[in-house]
């Protein structure tokens, strides 16, 4: 959904606004929520373990839009730093964020931001925006992985970095991408289909 919420204004306008408030509260809860599920979908690979955690990120940025998706994935980073078990294998904590894949956690809000961005201003193809995100999770997680690399004297050139950051993930992002623009583009079909209804009195979707 995007970030501009339309709610019936049957009530009085403080009723309104706290039920927005509500509405956005849980869909940020559960976003950050549906990545650390996904996040326990996981092979444990070295540098960067393979897990559920990007399908998450990219489809809650294109339900939620730029500021509720970016939001969740600081909730969900936020949670796992103070102990919850929510990143990869039920790890947590702040030395995690030091970790060789470290870089790709960082980038889960921007890269939601950025599917939520590109997909509200529907002047982007779903597989465009979805790729998009895609790519600031690589952009910002192989940057991290050469440092983190090569601050641990181990081999850092574009090869070993691309095999352990980006080779490995190559076939199931194209499954995951492929069901996210499913999802996506079936809730923006269906989204005009009830516009043309007159049934889009709720939340507005991208």
């Amino acid at each position: 959904m995007t970030d501009s919420t339309r709610t019936l204004h049957t009530g009085a306008p403080g009723a309104s606004r706290v039920g927005a408030l509500l509405i956005a509260a849980s869909q940020v809860a559960g976003g950050a929520t549906f990545v650390a599920l996904a996040a326990q979908v996981s092979i444990p690979l070295w540098p960067v373990p393979v897990t559920g955690q990007t399908l998450a990120v990219l489809l809650t940025g294109g339900m939620l839009g730029v500021r509720r998706g970016a939001v969740a994935q600081l909730l969900y980073l936020a949670a796992g730093v103070l102990g919850a078990p929510v990143f990869a294998n039920g790890e947590s904590g702040f030395a995690v964020l030091a970790s060789p894949s470290a870089g790709y956690l960082v980038s889960f809000p921007l890269a939601a931001a950025a599917v939520g961005a590109f997909v509200g201003a529907r002047r982007f193809g779903v597989l465009a925006s979805v790729m998009a995100g895609n790519a600031v999770i690589y952009a910002v997680g192989l940057s991290w992985l050469a440092f983190a690399l090569a601050r641990a004297g181990l081999p850092h050139g574009v090869a070993d970095v691309l095999q352990g950051g980006l080779f490995p993930f190559v076939a199931g992002d194209a499954l995951k991408l492929a069901l996210i623009v499913a999802v996506l583009q079936g809730r923006r079909a269906w989204s005009r289909r009830t516009s043309r209804n007159g049934q889009g009195d709720t939340a507005s979707v991208p």
